[in-house]
């Protein structure tokens, strides 16, 4: 299967397209049946965007556990988090993931993607706070409203995110270009470190959503090399995810997009 990758040089996805440019290359050793799929990556060394599969890119679906990163964020700017040690306790109840059947922290919530810990963070942030600081760190626009579902607006409530949305918005937490402390930038790059790939750190989150028959796969982040920093976000949708890997194929159409400007081999 082969990628098609979409240059657009521009100052930003909100402002418009100036120039675009096409090229393509293949998708190695993976075959895909099912997926319809897409994929941003910035490479700030020649400084433009390649897209793969642009329409797909522009469709809006939950953001499901990508949100963690927001919401982690905001529990420490209101200080409801300390850091990534901060535990919430357990409510007894069992769940399917056999690994959110316990008291967490923040890092081994976000590790283990523990939605009842997150649930609860951002009930104790409240509306009018998580509104507040949703705006300031420009993940939504003015006129969104959370509705009265403040543990569940970012699973299958009012909450969408397209990629490009989603690469910008990692984009900024790693040229730390958000309105936050250093103490929580720290923090968040802590949790986010997923592992390292040859001489490349790795720092992302998953998502998981489900939108109607569809299953919606997420994997955002950035990936460090040498102190470059390169942003990258990927979506899978399907009808049929339990006819492959659908844990790594987000990530391994990541990994490649990283192979084809040469930050990993």
């Amino acid at each position: 299967m082969r990628f098609f990758i979409v240059v657009f040089l521009f100052y930003n996805f909100q402002i418009g397209i100036c120039q675009i440019k096409t090229e393509d290359f293949q998708l190695k050793n993976i075959s895909i049946e099912n997926v319809e799929y897409a994929a941003i990556i910035f490479d700030p060394l020649q400084k433009k965007y390649l897209i793969c599969n642009d329409s797909l890119a522009k469709r809006k679906f939950s953001p499901a556990s990508t949100f963690k990163i927001a919401n982690a964020i905001i529990g420490l700017e209101t200080n409801v988090l300390s850091d990534e040690k901060q535990v919430f306790e357990w409510d007894g109840k069992k769940r399917a993931n056999d690994k959110w059947n316990q008291s967490q922290d923040l890092e081994t919530a976000f590790k283990n993607s523990t939605v009842w810990y997150f649930q609860a963070l951002a009930r104790k942030i409240g509306e009018k706070r998580m509104s507040k600081m949703l705006r300031k760190l420009n993940y939504v626009d003015k006129d969104f409203k959370i509705n009265n579902d403040i543990d569940s607006f970012w699973l299958n409530g009012n909450l969408k995110k397209n990629l490009f949305e989603q690469v910008d918005f990692v984009q900024k937490l790693a040229n730390k270009d958000l309105a936050i402390s250093k103490k929580t930038y720290k923090t968040i790059e802590k949790i986010m470190f997923s592992h390292t790939i040859e001489d490349v750190n790795i720092y992302a989150k998953t998502g998981w959503a489900v939108n109607s028959d569809l299953d919606i796969g997420w994997y955002i982040g950035y990936a460090v090399k040498s102190g470059i920093k390169y942003p990258f976000a990927t979506i899978l949708v399907t009808n049929d995810y339990q006819s492959f890997d659908f844990q790594n194929l987000r990530k391994e159409i990541a990994f490649e997009a990283l192979r084809s400007i040469g930050v990993i081999h």
